[in-house]
């Protein structure tokens, strides 16, 4: 396994990773997509095997997360394909993203099922919200889910 920056071609192994997780808004649409892994101060990484055959690399899992380059951050998305979970990788992403983001700390929110594997790094647990604009004033392809 080695950790890569995010390239488009990774796009649709990723977009798949997200719709068997039931990440429906992230692959509802692959334009916002691809900006939210690409735009300017994210950094996105991907876990590749390279040894799946001659079908090239098979995406394993990935990070997306945007900071001041300096300070903090907030890590938005880590996922890791269910077949691919408790091989270290999802630490793997979030040491690296520290690493290539120049942040200090990463913020996050997690679901109850990923708990453990945040709280294995040094960290302070805090209240978070996720808030949402109301729907009228969302951009169509924001309101699926």
């Amino acid at each position: 396994m080695r950790i890569v920056a995010y390239e488009p071609h990774h796009l649709d192994q990723i977009l798949a990773l997200c719709k068997a997780a039931g990440w429906t808004t992230f692959a509802g649409s692959r334009d916002r997509a691809a900006r939210a892994m690409s735009n300017p101060g994210v950094t996105a990484l991907v876990a590749i095997d390279d040894e799946v055959g001659s079908d090239g690399e098979r995406v394993l899992g990935f990070s997306q997360a945007v900071g001041d380059g300096a300070f903090g951050g907030y890590l938005c998305m880590l996922l890791v394909a269910e077949d691919s979970r408790g091989r270290g990788i999802g630490r793997a992403l979030v040491e690296r993203t520290l690493v290539e983001s120049g942040v200090l700390r990463l913020d996050l929110l997690s679901s109850e099922g990923a708990m453990s594997l945040y709280e294995r790094f040094p960290h302070n647990r805090i209240p978070g919200f996720r808030i949402y604009p109301d729907e009228s004033l969302r951009p169509p392809e924001a309101t699926q889910t």
